[in-house]
């Protein structure tokens, strides 16, 4: 029974590593030559976005969307990505085995 309890505390405190981990994850991209640039962290919280004047103006807000909307998606699809090999890494030091895997 307190073999299952340590078990069960071991994997909530390496659960709380693997938290901190991916949230340390930062991805930074940018669009439009430069002028749009998005820092996303792995728990996909936007940390900071930056638009250069230049791009707003309303003759450039079809374009200026559609940017911004493509920038999201693949940063967010960047920090999936890397949030679930550190998750992987992590698991296989851990020696956490789980069906199918």
């Amino acid at each position: 029974m307190f073999d299952k309890v340590k078990q069960l505390y071991d994997m909530q405190k390496q659960a709380k590593e693997m938290k901190k981990t991916v949230e340390a994850v930062k991805v930074e991209k940018d669009a439009m030559g430069g002028k749009i640039r998005l820092v996303m962290n792995g728990s996909f919280h936007v940390e900071s976005l930056s638009i250069d004047d230049s791009v707003l103006s309303p003759a450039n807000r079809a374009t200026l969307e559609s940017s911004l909307k493509n920038l999201i998606t693949e940063t967010a699809e960047e920090v999936a990505k890397i949030s679930a090999q550190q998750a992987m890494a992590m698991m296989k030091e851990m020696n956490f085995k789980l069906p199918g895997m």
